[in-house]
């Protein structure tokens, strides 16, 4: 079974909500999704999404971002979100699906990395970049195709008008 080490940001994993999350998830097998979000702008390497399912609640799914830790022996996860299951990335060129035995790291974890590691990489690399889209892009998206609907309806009504 291939392994993958988190490393998991004192943010998160101070955090109530998250904590119990990632600790369930530690030593347990896990069908992980990811995709490859590009290059970090802050920093070298790239951004990577990783979709957990949820130790607790079936119906969620955990959505982490990371990149590569300080000592490329693990993913650095910095961003943690509970989803629901519909928000699985749907194709098949943009994510990897893996199971694969999870382990939280300990804070400043110098140990080696795990053999499939740079292979897990290399294939998250290989994959097309997803654009992740920010609620306040998604918002300005719905809010654009809501007075399009609403223009193309007056517009109906003024032509039922004309005739």
């Amino acid at each position: 079974m291939n392994k993958l080490k988190l490393s998991i940001v004192k943010k998160i994993n101070d955090n109530p909500k998250y904590k119990p999350v990632f600790e369930g998830l530690n030593g347990n097998i896990a069908e992980c999704h990811f995709v490859n979000f590009g290059a970090d702008p802050n920093g070298s390497g790239n951004i990577y999404g990783v979709y957990f399912p949820h130790p607790i609640d079936s119906t969620k799914i955990i959505e982490a971002k990371g990149s590569t830790s300080e000592n490329n022996n693990s993913l650095k996860i910095f961003f943690a979100k509970e989803s629901n299951l519909e928000l699985l990335p749907t194709h098949q060129d943009k994510f990897i699906k893996e199971s694969l035995e999870i382990e939280i790291a300990q804070a400043f974890d110098r140990s080696r990395p795990f053999p499939n590691f740079f292979q897990l990489l290399d294939r998250l690399d290989s994959l097309s970049i997803t654009q992740a889209i920010t609620k306040a892009e998604k918002d300005k998206e719905v809010m654009l195709w809501e007075k399009y609907i609403k223009a193309v309806k007056a517009i109906f009504k003024n032509q039922e008008e004309v005739f």
